[in-house]
């Protein structure tokens, strides 16, 4: 990582998330996990900061080798499909500066940083790495950095680049051009931001994510936490739709959607540890992210 990165240069909401290492032996699934895993932090940031708005997190381009994506982070309330769209207050950078200094404590977790507040902004000082933040966001990771759901996503982020051994580093920068990102964690450190953010294994529930074949029975056409039924694996499960570009892809007419369709797609499975057996029952569904639409044989795409 540089020695100093000054988070309060990024200005707007638009920034870039990087993957070192060999971009032709990198797996595919490798960059869409951990881009779920990331952008589900900046949103769980930014519901503690804000409850009743949510942070869209889009993909505006993709980099040489598609190991580079420029995001730009959206906050808005709710809306669903047949409410114009509209880009409200943008928060993205506080959700980001937020992110980036815990990621820089969780580099660190036996060293408590050194911590110097003037009227400029807030110097966070780690074995020489500064990073310099706006009060802001100092202010808003006081209330934030305890969060379960924000550690829960940091670590399946970080577990999802340690999987695949051609990936690096991952890093923050402003430009896809970039010759090198601003903020780096190299892959020597995976793991302890993982131990630093991750449950305890002894603990009575966990998540996990598979990717799963889903079938619409019954849609809700609208963005909220509703929860749709599909089913899977022969059994009718409930769940609602996390994927924070499915819905603009939706009003976008980029996918269509009708009964029977099947969605390619990543789906997390929060499970219970039975008292008496000791063998994890599944609780609760969601689905993180949303590939492809495969319609019926025979029908014609359309909206539910």
């Amino acid at each position: 990582m540089a020695n100093v990165i000054d988070l309060r240069d990024f200005s707007d909401d638009s920034f870039v998330i990087h993957f070192g290492g060999d971009r032709h032996g990198m797996d595919a699934t490798t960059f869409a996990h951990a881009l779920t895993g990331f952008t589900e932090a900046l949103r769980s940031i930014n519901r503690e900061l804000e409850p009743g708005y949510d942070l869209d997190v889009i993909i505006e381009a993709v980099g040489p080798g598609s190991f580079r994506a420029r995001l730009r982070a959206v906050r808005k309330s709710a809306e669903n499909l047949f409410t114009a769209k509209t880009a409200g207050y943008v928060a993205g950078n506080i959700a980001l500066g937020v992110l980036t200094t815990i990621l820089t404590d969780k580099m660190f977790p036996d060293e408590p940083p050194t911590i110097n507040i003037n009227v400029d902004g807030v110097t966070v000082v780690h074995k020489g790495t500064t990073v310099i933040i706006s009060k802001e966001v100092f202010d808003a990771k006081k209330k934030v950095e305890k969060s379960a759901p924000v550690k829960r996503h940091i670590a399946e982020t970080m577990e999802a680049v340690n999987r695949d051994p051609h990936v690096t580093s991952i890093g923050i920068t402003r430009r896809l051009d970039d010759p090198v990102p601003e903020f780096d964690i190299p892959r020597v450190l995976f793991p302890t931001i993982i131990a630093a953010t991750r449950p305890p294994e002894d603990t009575k529930d966990r998540t996990i994510e598979v990717e799963a074949q889903l079938t619409v029975k019954t849609a809700i056409l609208e963005r909220s936490r509703r929860k749709w039924e599909f089913y899977w694996n022969g059994i009718t499960i409930p769940a609602p739709i996390a994927d924070p570009t499915f819905f603009d892809r939706l009003i976008g007419l980029e996918i269509s959607l009708q009964h029977g369709d099947t969605f390619s797609s990543i789906l997390r499975i929060r499970q219970v540890r039975d008292e008496l057996t000791g063998a994890w029952k599944n609780k609760s569904y969601e689905v993180l992210k949303v590939f492809d639409v495969i319609h019926r044989r025979g029908e014609q795409p359309g909206i539910l």
